[in-house]
């Protein structure tokens, strides 16, 4: 498989983070006069969204079945996000030659089990999610 691209959208945000780490924060403003709002930190990839902490540098994923922003450990500059057959998933820099990961792998790799496709929580040891009916490897 080919090494994604990043996006222009995560590229802009990058960048982005990039140009304020640069200066010393005034302390006299505020975050939201600082960075302005937080959905101008924010990408969209099929029905997922990311969002950059401008803040902390790092990557925040929206996840659907708890209606939440989860931190995805990500730093700014470490991750590329893809979208490969209508599910995301990410590539690292870092691990140039490994496998790619899909999302629900990542999200099992942090102790929890959701859906790659719909994000759902899955049920142990099943072969099908019991939300869209995705096949779970």
């Amino acid at each position: 498989m080919k090494t994604p691209l990043i996006t222009p959208e995560q590229q802009r945000l990058e960048n982005q983070y990039a140009a304020i780490r640069t200066s010393p924060p005034d302390q006299q403003k505020t975050a939201a006069e600082l960075f302005g709002p937080m959905e101008s930190w924010m990408f969209g990839m099929g029905e997922y969204r990311f969002i950059l902490n401008p803040v902390t540098g790092t990557w925040y994923y929206y996840d659907r079945p708890h209606d939440d922003w989860r931190d995805s450990k990500f730093a700014a500059g470490t991750v590329i996000f893809y979208l490969d057959r209508d599910n995301i998933g990410f590539f690292s820099p870092a691990d140039r030659g490994k496998d790619r990961k899909q999302p629900g792998e990542v999200l099992q790799a942090r102790g929890k089990n959701f859906c790659g496709k719909c994000g759902a929580p899955l049920v142990p040891d099943k072969k099908y999610c019991s939300n869209c009916g995705n096949k779970l490897s």
